[in-house]
This record gives C-alpha cells, sequence and structure tokens, in this order.
C-alpha cells in the first residue's frame, strides 16, 4: 500500500500539480475567466 507525497507516480503528481494550479487560478481569476493556455502556462506544462 503506497501512502505519502512521495509515493506517487509521474502521472499523479502531474495531476495533483494541475489540480492544485487550477484551484490557485479560479480563485485568483474567477472560473469564466481562467483558461486552458493559463493553467498550462501557470504549470509549465506543454502539449
Amino acid at each position: 500500500m503506497q501512502n505519502g507525497r512521495n509515493s506517487m507516480n509521474k502521472e499523479d503528481q502531474i495531476r495533483d500539480l494541475i489540480i492544485q494550479t487550477s484551484l490557485s487560478l479560479f480563485n485568483k481569476q474567477g472560473y469564466n475567466q481562467t483558461s486552458i493556455q493559463d493553467i498550462m502556462t501557470a504549470t509549465a506544462l506543454r502539449y
């Protein structure tokens, strides 16, 4: 059984980063004013 943040696999870590970053941006800018590009820029992820 895995527990703790360090035991998360890479996909889970990226998912957590996206969620936490999104929540922060939604709080600052509002849901309707936050774009996917805003989230991608803030997380430094590329597609």
